[in-house]
């Protein structure tokens, strides 16, 4: 951790050391590699594993998520939903931006190229 370190970051990075591995949400993994990237965890490079093993390829790089979106139930759950011939174009491109980032500061710069180049592909 940097300069200011509190007893809250300290119990958040444990909390997402804790995470590490479980399910197959990327954009959980994204956030969680790149907050524990930043905050110099040991965990680190096992939360980029666990990205990596949630990334997809295809001519245009490495993205992550464009599954369905969660959508509102009665009582207030979430559950996906998907549309066809609708993917949530938006919510794939802000998890391959973290990953890009968790992916730079983790020193993976090969890997962060190739979701760079996706993400340009998009525009």
């Amino acid at each position: 951790m940097e300069a200011g370190e509190t007893s809250a970051s300290a119990r958040a990075v444990g909390y997402l050391e804790g995470i590490v591995g479980d399910g197959d949400d990327a954009y959980t993994a994204a956030i969680t590699a790149y907050a524990l990237a930043l905050a110099g965890s040991p965990r680190s490079a096992d939360a980029h594993d666990w990205l990596m093993d949630l990334a997809e390829e295809d001519e245009d790089g490495l993205h992550w998520g464009g599954g369905p979106m969660p959508m509102p139930l009665e009582g207030g759950d979430l559950a996906p939903r998907s549309y066809p011939g609708i993917e949530p174009q938006s919510a794939a491109i802000e998890t391959t931006a973290y990953a890009a980032l968790a992916l730079i500061n983790s020193g993976d710069n090969f890997n962060a190229s190739r979701a760079a180049k996706w993400l340009v592909s998009q525009r």
